[in-house]
């Protein structure tokens, strides 16, 4: 990770992580305030011992600071892995934090936050307060944070009353993800309260008008208890106890998600998928309490494993959009919108390379995208993985080969093939991405690549250059010349056997070579995300812009729209250019950790040369001398 902290002319700082921001100064104490201080005063309120508290992430000692504001903290052990942020919070934070990460009470731990859990749970460590402070995942890696092996863990280095604290996503711009992690900690055997506040430098970033957390403990959390709770002052967010109940007022529109919103195991990417996909919904209706409601009869779905080829509930959809009695109307013409609107509520966790423009770009023009795509060869491979999809979709696969044998190539023919069909083949493009990445992408040759620079029908998070196709696998690379390269890896270089002095002083070209295309992709890369932090800036100026109108319908590019429907498209906008800055950096990251593998392979082989050159020597003249 790579931590930017940019400073302002009032004297605020904020701080970046690969572009993506961790507080601004300005107002870091809503969030932390809003995260710390309504466990802790129910913990202080729940034993009258003094309090060990565990700090999982919060490097820049924000957190920290809101703990040491209680003078019963016994101890307090913080974990983050993040040597440089943690080097900032005794420095250039140590005003912010009020010293915080100086106090004899702390205890750091510069290591993984997983392995630091798995030891201390061996160990039968037990704390009364867990408080997880950490950065928003965007890989399978990162998400195990908000599984339920992490939660089960959690809970078990709670005390019997102890209580955790932990961040989640925003409600309002990702209430898919919001609703995940309030069911990931549930199945956990936790009882769980939601709550949200609005951060005003988050939401001027497009990252949500508000943002979640959650309270979790081993035994109910009550209202009473809230309500009675003994914080820390001073206070300047939650100022009084009132304000912190008003916090669990959430909207009724989320609840209605919950019940579909898939838990996660470890290793499962359906908080990724969940997050990418948006899915604002509108906060400004009716709002439900979290105290009133009964979490314990709540319906939850089953765990995703991350095994699964699609999510379970689309598998469900499917099954029965596919069934007999949905086909008896089967060749009735269809239209676009409503083929586009039917599967996109089928699938509201597409992942980043299976947006909804992927649907949008075949509709609009399927003649010209399926000439990009073997989509023969498609639904032969994914006929041989039946097994892993609907029972009754391997049928519909057989049946397609028929039915495009009778299509003419034209948009209204194929419309009027039948929704099953539209459909089926939406879906094929969608799976076949999920299964056979290469397939459905990497066909940029065919001048429909909407991006102009990259190739492929999605236009790649990033454009172009340097894409992974399938970010789980991780499996190719597309330079900027369009040539694969193996992930993680250089070329091949030189065979290292028979180190003779010809071979030697080949090394350094190659290397130089080399090392001079990665570096041009990193410089690429950087202006992208120069580029794209621009455009994202932009962005925030016309969504302030409609905020503010008074009118209900606004201008929206050539079209008039409603205000909030331009509000809703400038916000899916905003959150796709962060995630691409996001992903760009992470391109960055990886492009430099690859040139960096090939540097240091190539001084390892120099020093076995030098190692070896006088043994060689006698049989490198021999061999030039034959």
């Amino acid at each position: 990770m790579s931590g930017s902290i940019e400073r302002r002319l009032d004297g605020s700082i904020a701080l970046t992580i690969d572009g993506d921001l961790q507080f601004d100064s300005s107002d870091e104490h809503i969030y932390h305030e809003g995260l710390v201080l309504p466990a802790l005063g129910i913990a202080l309120n729940r034993t009258a011992e003094p309090l060990n508290v565990l700090i999982i992430g919060g490097g820049d000692g924000l957190s920290a600071k809101q703990v040491f504001k209680c003078e019963r903290i016994k101890s307090a052990t913080l974990v983050d892995y993040d040597a440089e942020i943690l080097s900032m919070a005794r420095s250039e934070f140590a005003e912010i934090n009020e010293r915080s990460m100086l106090d004899a009470r702390l205890t750091v731990a510069n290591e993984d936050a997983w392995t630091f859990a798995e030891n201390a749970v061996r160990k039968s460590e037990k704390y009364n307060l867990i408080i997880v402070d950490l950065t928003v995942a965007d890989e399978v890696e990162s998400a195990k944070f908000h599984s339920v092996e992490w939660y089960t863990m959690l809970k078990s280095l709670l005390t019997d009353n102890g209580i955790l604290a932990t961040n989640g996503v925003s409600p309002q711009a990702t209430p898919w993800s919001y609703c995940s992690i309030l069911n990931t900690i549930l199945i956990s055997e936790l009882q769980a309260r939601p709550y949200h506040v609005a951060i005003p430098s988050f939401a001027a970033r497009g990252y949500g008008d508000d943002w979640g957390f959650f309270l979790a403990s081993a035994t109910p959390i009550t209202v009473d208890e809230l309500t009675a709770a003994d914080m820390p002052q001073p206070r300047t967010f939650l100022a009084s106890n009132e304000k912190v109940s008003e916090l669990f007022d959430l909207p009724e529109s989320l609840f209605e998600i919950q019940p579909m919103a898939r838990p996660a195991l470890a290793g499962s990417d359906v908080l990724i998928r969940y997050f990418r996909a948006g899915n604002l919904i509108d906060e400004s209706g009716a709002k439900k309490n979290a105290f009133t409601l009964n979490f314990n009869a709540l319906s939850i779905p089953q765990a995703d494993t991350g095994k699964d080829v699609l999510p379970k509930e689309i598998t469900a959809a499917l099954a029965k959009m596919l069934s007999a009695e949905s086909r008896e109307n089967g060749a009735e013409a269809t239209s676009q919108e409503a083929v586009l609107e039917e599967l996109l509520e089928l699938v509201p966790s597409l992942a980043t390379s299976q947006t909804p423009e992927l649907v949008r770009d075949f509709l609009s023009q399927p003649a010209a995208f399926l000439q990009s795509v073997d989509i023969a060869d498609l639904v032969s491979r994914l006929t041989e993985r039946v097994s892993a999809l609907p029972a009754n979709l391997a049928a519909e696969l057989k049946l397609l080969a028929q039915k495009l044998s009778d299509w003419k190539g034209d948009q209204l023919s194929l419309m009027q093939m039948g929704r099953n069909v539209v459909m089926l083949l939406s879906l094929i493009l969608i799976v076949g991405n999920l299964l056979y990445p290469d397939m459905v992408y990497a066909k940029g040759d065919h001048g429909h690549a909407r991006g102009g620079r990259g190739g492929g029908w999605n236009d790649g998070w990033g454009g172009g250059g340097v894409e992974y196709y399938n970010r789980r696998q991780r499996d190719v690379i597309i330079n900027p010349q369009g040539a694969p390269v193996p992930a993680r890896r250089g070329p091949a270089g030189p065979e290292i056997k028979n180190y003779g002095n010809k071979r030697k002083s080949a090394l350094p070209d190659a290397q130089k070579k080399v090392v001079q295309e990665l570096d041009e992709t990193i410089n690429m890369l950087t202006a992208e995300v120069e580029e794209s932090r621009v455009y994202s800036m932009l962005l925030l100026d016309e969504l302030t812009q409609y905020k503010n109108s008074k009118a209900a319908v606004v201008s929206y590019g050539l079209s008039e729209v409603s205000k909030d429907d331009a509000i809703r498209r400038t916000q899916q906008l905003v959150n796709k250019a962060r995630l691409k800055i996001v992903a760009l950096n992470q391109q960055i990251a990886d492009v430099e950790e690859q040139r960096d593998e090939i540097i240091l392979a190539c001084k390892s082989v120099d020093t076995m040369l030098d190692k070896d050159s006088t043994g060689n020597a006698g049989t490198d003249a021999a061999e030039e001398n034959a």
